[in-house]
């Protein structure tokens, strides 16, 4: 009798265990996931290259002394205001330029002056040559009658071929004297322009920006004296990766300017550098910003520049609710209270979101819809077709 009771009771707890584990299996599947969701929505996504820049002007002069010698007059100061081809701006060893031109042109006067003596004594040799002909021809004429001596026939015309040879050398005496005008005159010529270019006046209009020699210095030909900016036209420059060259188009291509956090503008590329840096693999990149200083708009500022590449709008989730499983990549979308797979491919990322394009997974899914919800919360808990709770 014990034998069986022993028995009945081992069955009853077989099946208690059974009942226990097969209630417990129906309370895991039906576990219910506490989710929160964001909308699928259509954003605009951009693929751009945040570098930092500079301010230049556009339009700027290092302006040079034209000749050496000392730095006579500098008449502009930092930050004055010029005008082009009005405004004087230094004056380079001008009393020394003065003389040069004046001994210039005392030899122009001297160099004249001979040219004219030389063609007068042209014309005199001229007439002396027609006498020294006409003592010839006759001579030749006496001797043929037998009224002059072979003797003196051969000493006229001995008269004329020296006359001949004399108007030769006259001739190339005034060939001398008309070379040495002319070099004279290029002489003054040349000693007008460098007095000239003693006196340098502004080559554009804009502001004093540097002074790099004072009065009293040594100035020589090509050496800066001064620079003048345009501040009117400013431009922001940058330098960008190799890798992007082709991407970059003058014209079309977007640059978002903001300085000292302030934003500008968003302007086109003006100028892409016709080369690549070799050493640096950089390279050069520029865009017309227009504002005013109440921005910081000034040279030599430092502005913040996005190079936007590629700009367009499509499907965005949040980045986060993107997870990576065994039949792809997916988001979980809640239909009907459970959490279906969506598959997708993921394309530009900005501020925290993605761009999301339809990709199949291994075993079926839903493909993302504009509108619908995407679990943001609580998914990496998630699997499949997993009840849902979505929490407001």
């Amino acid at each position: 009798m014990m034998k069986w009771m022993l028995c009945a009771v081992a069955v009853l707890a077989v099946f208690g265990c059974k009942k226990e584990t097969a209630e417990a299996e129906v309370e895991k599947e039906e576990k219910v996931v506490t989710v929160k969701v964001l909308p699928i929505e259509k954003r605009v996504f951009e693929d751009r290259i945040q570098v930092q820049g500079t301010l230049e002007a556009k339009n700027y002069a290092n302006v040079s002394a034209r000749v050496d010698g000392t730095l006579e007059e500098l008449l502009v100061d930092k930050g004055d205001v010029v005008t082009e081809k009005s405004t004087k701006l230094f004056v380079v060893d001008k009393a020394n330029r003065e003389r040069a031109v004046e001994t210039a042109r005392q030899g122009v006067a001297t160099a004249r002056q001979n040219l004219k003596v030389a063609q007068a004594n042209v014309e005199k040799v001229r007439v002396e040559l027609k006498k020294a002909e006409l003592d010839k021809d006759r001579f030749v004429r006496l001797h043929k009658s037998g009224s002059a001596t072979a003797n003196e026939l051969e000493l006229y015309t001995t008269q004329y071929e020296q006359a001949c040879a004399g108007l030769k050398y006259a001739e190339a005496s005034e060939g001398a004297a008309m070379e040495q005008a002319k070099a004279a005159e290029i002489h003054l010529a040349t000693a007008e322009k460098d007095l000239a270019d003693c006196t340098v006046y502004a080559p554009l209009s804009g502001v004093v920006s540097r002074r790099f020699k004072e009065p009293g210095e040594q100035a020589s030909k090509g050496g800066v004296v001064l620079r003048i900016e345009d501040l009117n036209v400013i431009e922001a420059v940058a330098y960008i990766p190799a890798a992007h060259y082709s991407r970059v188009e003058v014209g079309k291509t977007k640059v978002r300017v903001s300085i000292n956090g302030k934003a500008v503008g968003e302007y086109p590329v003006t100028y892409r550098s016709p080369v690549i840096d070799p050493m640096l693999r950089t390279f050069e990149i520029k865009a017309i910003v227009k504002g005013d200083d109440t921005v910081g708009l000034v040279p030599g500022a430092m502005a913040d520049m996005a190079i936007v590449l590629v700009h367009r709008e499509g499907l965005a989730v949040p980045t986060h609710s993107i997870l990576t499983r065994r039949q792809g990549v997916l988001i979980y979308i809640p239909k009907d209270g459970r959490a279906v797979p969506c598959g997708i491919k993921v394309g530009l990322e900005n501020d925290g979101f993605s761009e999301i394009f339809p990709a199949p997974l291994t075993d079926g899914g839903l493909e993302p819809q504009e509108g619908e919800k995407a679990i943001s919360e609580g998914h990496y808990m998630l699997s499949d077709n997993d009840k849902v709770k979505i929490q407001e």
